[in-house]
């Protein structure tokens, strides 16, 4: 209740939240430098056998490594567990394990020689705008939604109803 409107990374299905998605974002599967020979071709049981950042359970960051090693056999050695995109990128630089990061950010370090990228498939992560469902219907929102939406170019969403 103290926040009017945001982002989210995820799903949302909370029923006291309205949300409109607004782009599938691309993931990397991310390793320091050093992993390189480690990780560049290899499959996912291999990678489960190095360490890995992960984020808290409540991130959706994490349920994408979950999904990553479903299927497998092998379930990955977790070394750290941490809060932000800043601390995944900082360790995973620092040489301390792997993750997973949005795609943009993964060939920007990867540029800079900062890390290396796992080719292999990683699931993309939903990004949302979100509001409280019984504010939805304000004009002050449903005019933030509307340039949201433009900037985004989604249809509009917001003469929906709140359970839209």
């Amino acid at each position: 209740g103290e926040l009017d409107c945001g982002f989210i990374f995820g799903p949302c299905d909370k029923a006291e939240v309205r949300a409109i998605k607004l782009a599938d974002i691309p993931t990397r599967v991310v390793a320091p430098v050093a992993f390189a020979p480690d990780v560049l071709g290899q499959n996912v049981e291999a990678l489960a056998h190095l360490p890995w950042i992960y984020t808290s359970a409540t991130c959706p960051f994490n349920r994408l490594s979950e999904q990553l090693f479903a299927e497998s056999e092998q379930k990955p050695e977790k070394v750290a567990w941490v809060d932000t995109e800043e601390a995944v990128q900082a360790l995973v630089r620092a040489g301390a394990g792997m993750s997973i990061l949005r795609q943009k950010d993964a060939e920007r370090l990867a540029a800079m020689g900062e890390l290396c990228q796992w080719q292999g498939s990683v699931p993309d992560i939903e990004l949302h705008f979100v509001c409280t469902a019984k504010r939805f219907q304000e004009p002050p929102i449903q005019a933030f939604a509307r340039c949201v939406e433009d900037d985004w170019g989604i249809t509009h969403s917001y003469e929906q109803s709140e359970a839209g």
